[in-house]
């Protein structure tokens, strides 16, 4: 028997045909323009301003994400996978403890992130904020490479102000959002873009935002634009302020994020070890086989900003020093301002040609020597670098391993430690893979 199609049927199929066409054309569009509203989850509008944080836990739905962060996708063929971090700091007098053991623990941190496999290219920025009436509401350090810099104003960093509970988070979370210099984020498969960078802000602070300040753009909106912007926003709470810990939970779920909580001290790891007096002195000693080249000005510029740094360090615990020393050696540290116009490394590695550069190109020292003494400088430089940078790795090791039997299972309490779980658990899907315990 021959199957026939009636003329209604027909009529049909083509308006479904129709309508799937124009529903795939037009989805684009409206997921560019109303994300939240194909989630399902409602948003304040833009002339809205919250006067109680009970409203907007209202106006949002709390389990449902924003918009989705990248998702685990191939590593473009040949290119290094990269992360990029800001950390959000709340300033004011009550995270004092807090904020010295991020001035401890910088380096570990740093560490950390360059730990991963592949070995990524790091860069990390800094967002400092107080409230309204203080000293100053944002001091902002954008994303940079140069650790040596970022440790240089985070040692600056003094807790003071505050004092009437809730903070400026609002703003903070804005401008870590909107002015710092993050990598472009691909949207679409038509645009394919750097999706094996990893990209983070990590929010600490023990108080609330305040809701009530007018024509402020409140964070739920803030949270949708930093996952469009391929951004995960990670929250830590210092301290155990219940309502600090209702809005840090809420900002961690719309964004899928991870919500932490520490002591006021920052349950950061502080352990000296046997090995740190030798590390700190093998790293001043690395540091001093840096010679500059290049244009006379940026060739100041280093100069000023390594002794610069070199000159906090002095002040620094040997604990802090050792772990320098170990960043100074990783792979990230090689694509640093330092590492890029380092005569000892572009000779070493048979980038450049003495003959090829003008006596402008050099430090005053070098220019008063012949060409036959700068290569027997400059081979001594390397060859005492490369020694160096064995004996530090040994060190490193060794002191890794004195605090892991050390800690035990406490270390899981620690900051580090919970640091190092997320980006851990996020940044595999940026095709970057980290080993089981953080860097210390």
């Amino acid at each position: 028997m021959k199957n026939t199609v009636s003329p209604k049927s027909t009529i049909l199929i083509i308006s479904l045909l129709l309508l799937s066409t124009g529903f795939i054309v037009i989805y684009p569009w409206l997921d560019q323009h109303q994300p939240l509203r194909w989630l399902g989850a409602k948003t304040p509008s833009a002339s809205a301003s919250s006067s109680s944080l009970a409203e907007l836990f209202a106006s949002t739905d709390a389990n449902t994400p924003l918009a989705p962060i990248a998702s685990g996708s191939a590593m473009m063929a040949g290119s290094a996978p990269e992360v990029e971090v800001v950390f959000v700091l709340d300033t004011t007098s009550s995270m004092t403890g807090l904020l010295d053991a991020a001035k401890e623990n910088i380096w570990s941190i740093a560490s950390t992130l360059a730990s991963g496999e592949p070995a990524p290219r790091i860069k990390m920025g800094l967002l400092a904020f107080r409230d309204r009436g203080d000293q100053y509401i944002t001091q902002a350090t954008d994303l940079t490479k140069d650790m040596g810099s970022l440790y240089t104003t985070l040692m600056a960093y003094q807790a003071a102000g505050g004092g009437d509970g809730p903070e400026s988070v609002n703003q903070a979370l804005y401008e870590a959002v909107h002015e710092m210099s993050w990598s472009h984020y691909a949207t679409s498969l038509a645009e394919p873009g750097p999706d094996h960078v990893y990209r983070a802000i990590f929010l600490v602070g023990d108080a609330p935002p305040h809701m009530d300040y007018e024509n402020e753009m409140q964070y739920p909106r803030i949270v949708r634009a930093a996952a469009e912007k391929g951004i995960v926003i990670n929250t830590i709470q210092a301290g155990d302020d219940p309502q600090t810990r209702q809005v840090w939970q809420h900002i961690a779920q719309l964004n899928q994020g991870d919500f932490m909580q520490v002591a006021h001290h920052g349950n950061a790891i502080n352990i000296h070890t046997p090995f740190d007096a030798q590390l700190a002195s093998l790293g001043r000693a690395f540091d001093e086989t840096r010679i500059f080249y290049g244009r006379q000005q940026k060739r100041e510029e280093l100069e000023h900003n390594l002794a610069t740094s070199e000159a906090l360090n002095k002040h620094a615990t040997l604990s802090s020093r050792a772990k320098r020393a170990r960043f100074n050696i990783s792979t990230a540290s090689e694509a640093t301002d330092y590492a890029e116009h380092d005569l000892v490394k572009a000779f070493s590695e048979g980038k450049i040609d003495l003959t090829t550069l003008s006596p402008s190109q050099l430090p005053a020292p070098l220019q008063l020597l012949s060409r036959e003494k700068q290569t027997v400088l400059l081979t001594d430089k390397a060859t005492k670098r490369e020694q160096l940078r064995k004996e530090i790795e040994g060190l490193a090791i060794k002191r890794q391993l004195y605090i892991e039997q050390r800690l035990g299972d406490q270390a899981k309490q620690s900051l580090n430690h919970k640091l190092h779980s997320t980006i851990k658990g996020q940044a595999g899907a940026n095709g970057i893979h980290y080993r089981e315990t953080p860097v210390y």
